[in-house]
């Protein structure tokens, strides 16, 4: 079976720690929306920007008056 984790991961220590830990894979998610250049970043060891959830909006939202249509 392939072990994936999860949270926190675009810090370099915790991925290594994860991957140490049995980790197959490590994913990111909220680290590579907010830093597009993720793996570049990471290389030249840069300070990455904190995730901003507004960049996820708008939320759609359906009423339940749309559903019955």
């Amino acid at each position: 079976a392939t072990i994936f984790a999860n949270g926190g991961l675009h810090d370099i220590a915790q991925a290594v720690t994860a991957l140490d830990d049995g980790a197959d894979i490590v994913t990111i998610a909220r680290g590579a929306l907010a830093n597009p250049d993720l793996p570049k970043r990471l290389s030249s060891r840069d300070a990455l920007s904190a995730f901003d959830p507004t960049i996820l909006g708008p939320i759609a939202n359906i009423k339940e008056t749309e559903l019955a249509m």
